[in-house]
């Protein structure tokens, strides 16, 4: 498969600029009332995160930080649209021993921003959890700055189940 620079580079400036933002504000901050993240997110980001080809390493990167920075403004807020599944489905994909480093470190902190979110649902992420924790301690192996993310995903998970059974 031929993948053209010009495309890798176009998806990265797009990304790029929708994680930016003016220093105070997130680009989801200003840019929340103009852009359908959840829309966006299952026609245009999830079909580059799938993608396989060795250059689409810049996008998967540039796409995670993305997403790490949209989920805590404005991203299936309701829970109904099951976008979150998807985005742990990717992570598992994207935190492979296979992956380029650099894209999994990227996908190490965007679960860390997923997890750590006021609308964060446990229930979403246990089908997953055993599988992000095996990359996560396969990672925290060779990368100690990955060492910390496992208490993050188990106190949200542990912190979830309290409140449940309080109710």
């Amino acid at each position: 498969m031929i993948c053209d620079a010009s495309v890798v580079w176009s998806g990265d400036s797009a990304y790029a600029a929708l994680s930016a933002g003016s220093g105070i504000l997130s680009a989801a901050q200003e840019l929340y009332d103009v852009v359908d993240f959840d829309a966006l997110f299952t026609a245009t980001i999830l079909p580059d995160l799938e993608i396989t080809h060795p250059e689409y390493k810049i996008i998967h990167r540039r796409a995670l930080c993305t997403v790490g920075q949209w989920t805590s403004v404005k991203f299936d807020k309701s829970g109904c649209l099951g976008l979150r599944a998807h985005v742990y489905q990717v992570l598992v994909k994207l935190m492979a021993p296979s992956v380029d480093l650099v894209v999994r470190i990227t996908a190490v902190e965007t679960l860390e921003q997923v997890v750590d979110d006021f609308e964060f649902w446990p229930e979403v992420l246990l089908p997953y959890l055993s599988d992000l924790m095996l990359m996560l301690h396969s990672m925290a192996c060779t990368q100690s700055s990955v060492e910390l993310i496992p208490g993050c995903v188990l106190r949200q998970v542990s912190a979830a189940a309290r409140r449940d059974a309080v109710r």
